[in-house]
C-alpha cells in the first residue's frame, strides 16, 4: 500500500520508515503506555484514622494510630511521597501523644514538670467557686429524702449528716494549703459528690492529706513529674501513685 510523503508528496510504502526522497519519517513511534495513575487511598485511609483517634476512647486509640502508621507506609510506597510524609508525621505525632498518655513519657523525662500539672489542673478550675451553695439544705434534704423515702429516722440522721459535713465545709482551705490548690480541691470533690456535702468534706480532708505529703516528700524529680502528669488534679493519687513507684 502507497501513501503519500506529506514532505514532499512522493508515493511511499505504508512499511516504510522514511520517505526515499527527502527522508522524512513516515511512521511514527507508537506512544508509550499511558502513565500510570496514581491512588491516594492509602493516604486517605491513614488521615481518617488520624481523625478518629482524637475523638474515640482512649483505649482504643492505639488501634487507629497502628492503623495509620500502616496506611501512611503504604502511601509513601505506592502513592505520592509528599502526602505520605504528611500522613506519617501526623501518625507518630500522635502515636508519641498515645504512649505519653499511658506511659507518661513526658513526666518521666521531664519534658512536663509537676508545675506543669498543677497549672494545668489551676486552669481546668479556675471558676470554681470556693464557697458552699446557698441552697446546699434544700439540696442535702432532696437527696435524703430520695435515700430513704419511707425511713423518717434515716432521712433525719442523713440530713444530720449533710449539715455536719457542710459545716466543716465553710470552714474553707487548711492554712497550710494555697489557694490554687484548694480552688483545685474543692472543684474536684464538687464534681465527684455534687449532692452529698458529707462525702465532698471527706474527699476534701483525704485531698489535703495527700497535699500535705506530697510537699513533705523527697521523691525524685522523675517520678514526682510522672505521678503529676498522670494525677493532676488528684493529690491522693498522685501521693499513691510516687509510693506505689518507690
Amino acid at each position: 500500500m502507497l501513501v503519500k510523503c506529506p514532505e514532499c508528496g512522493t508515493d511511499v510504502s505504508s512499511e516504510a520508515t522514511a520517505c526515499p526522497k527527502c527522508s522524512h519519517p513516515m511512521r511514527q513511534e507508537s506512544p508509550g503506555p499511558a502513565a500510570r495513575k496514581v491512588s491516594h487511598s492509602a493516604g486517605w485511609i491513614s488521615l481518617a484514622a488520624f481523625v478518629l483517634a482524637n475523638f474515640t476512647p482512649a483505649i482504643l486509640a492505639p488501634i487507629f494510630v497502628l492503623v495509620g502508621l500502616i496506611f501512611a507506609g503504604k502511601e509513601l510506597s505506592g502513592g505520592g511521597k509528599k502526602f505520605g510524609s504528611v500522613v506519617l508525621c501526623l501518625s507518630l505525632l500522635q502515636g508519641w501523644f498515645v504512649l505519653d498518655h499511658f506511659g507518661h513519657i513526658s513526666g518521666s523525662l521531664g519534658i512536663t514538670t509537676a508545675k506543669d500539672a498543677d497549672a494545668r489542673a489551676a486552669a481546668q478550675y479556675s471558676n470554681v467557686s470556693t464557697a458552699l451553695p446557698a441552697d446546699w439544705r434544700g439540696v442535702a434534704e432532696s437527696k435524703c429524702r430520695e435515700d430513704w423515702p419511707t425511713d423518717y429516722r434515716m432521712q433525719q440522721y442523713c440530713i444530720s449528716q449533710q449539715s455536719e459535713g457542710a459545716q466543716k465545709l465553710s470552714l474553707g482551705a487548711p492554712s497550710e494549703v494555697d489557694s490554687s490548690a484548694f480552688r483545685v480541691i474543692r472543684g474536684k470533690c464538687a464534681e465527684d459528690w455534687p449532692r452529698d456535702f458529707r462525702m465532698r468534706e471527706y474527699c476534701e480532708k483525704q485531698q489535703y492529706d495527700g497535699y500535705r505529703a506530697l510537699n513533705a516528700s523527697s521523691v525524685g524529680d522523675s517520678a514526682r513529674n510522672a505521678c503529676a502528669q498522670q494525677w493532676p488534679s488528684d493529690f491522693r493519687m498522685r501521693r499513691y501513685c510516687e509510693t506505689k513507684g518507690r
